[in-house]
């Protein structure tokens, strides 16, 4: 385990989509001392050719954007089975509510304003992880205690599905 500035080295990826170069540095700057890799694109449609190729731990994804917009950049990633659970922060000068709301709905994990704080950013990033791995293994334990080929997606019927499990599947897919 390597270490740097006291916290503890990771490998997780992050794509980062904003069309202003100096944000993408910044994202760049702040995250890659961590020990994040940090593939940056300046918009939607290379996020959406970027995706499936890297498989991102998690993406960073600006609102406004020339062409295709944040919201939209996230549908398309959602609907690539290989980025379909991929934890999302968007980054928008506009955090209002009514925003702040269809981000939600469309899957979004956080909601970071620009300009940044470094520091915040990488909390935000650190503690989106972490609730990701927390889940993914929550997912593993219950298909391990199930007896279960580890590579399982799901099994069983819909019954033993929570509701809330359910909605956002549904969701997700639609």
């Amino acid at each position: 385990i390597a270490w740097s500035k006291g916290c503890r080295m990771t490998s997780s990826r992050i794509l980062a989509v904003d069309d202003d170069e100096f944000i993408r540095q910044a994202i760049e700057i702040t995250l890659t001392p961590y020990g994040y890799e940090v593939i940056a694109v300046g918009n939607g449609e290379a996020a959406i050719d970027w995706a499936p190729r890297i498989r991102p731990s998690l993406l960073l994804l600006d609102v406004e954007m020339p062409g295709m917009d944040g919201w939209t950049t996230l549908r398309h990633i959602r609907a690539l089975p290989e980025c379909s659970m991929t934890p999302v922060i968007f980054l928008t000068a506009h955090q209002e509510t009514p925003n702040r709301i269809r981000g939600f709905k469309l899957g979004a994990d956080d909601f970071l304003g620009k300009p940044f704080d470094p520091e915040e950013l990488h909390l935000r990033v650190q503690n989106v992880l972490r609730r990701h791995g927390d889940l993914e293994r929550s997912v593993r334990e219950r298909l391990s205690s199930r007896n279960a080929p580890p590579d399982a997606a799901f099994t069983g019927s819909l019954d033993q599905i929570g509701l809330a499990s359910l909605l956002s599947l549904l969701e997700q897919e639609r």
